[in-house]
């Protein structure tokens, strides 16, 4: 497969939550990046372009948040026992996703 040659992966999440509650049949502004956004790209790709190592993505295709949605999304098609996504998936999952994790707690002030 070919590297990933789109901007980075935040700045098409954010233009995908823009869009988020759009009626249905508005275009989507990721349309602009076809057809390489909707091209197949396996682990190595998706996680370089995610700005990951592919064993982080493996491991976040494994585990689930507190509130028990997933921290990447399923893959478009598997061929044999390899995933692939296309690049509009996975920035349409992080544009419905809560946010990285657990939020920090404040620290109180010392006085």
């Amino acid at each position: 497969m070919s590297p990933i040659t789109l901007p980075p992966l935040a700045e098409l999440a954010a233009l995908a939550r823009e869009h988020l509650g759009a009626p249905d049949g508005t275009p989507s502004p990721l349309d602009q990046y076809a057809p390489d956004i909707d091209a197949l790209h396996d682990t190595a790709d998706i996680a370089a372009w995610a700005g990951l190592t592919a064993r982080s993505l493996a491991t976040m295709r494994t585990r689930t948040r507190t509130d028990g949605s997933r921290q990447f999304p399923e893959p478009d098609q598997t061929f044999g026992r390899s995933p692939v996504w296309k690049p509009r998936t996975v920035a349409e999952f992080y544009a419905r996703s809560p946010g990285p994790g657990r939020p920090r707690q404040r620290q109180r002030a010392s006085g």
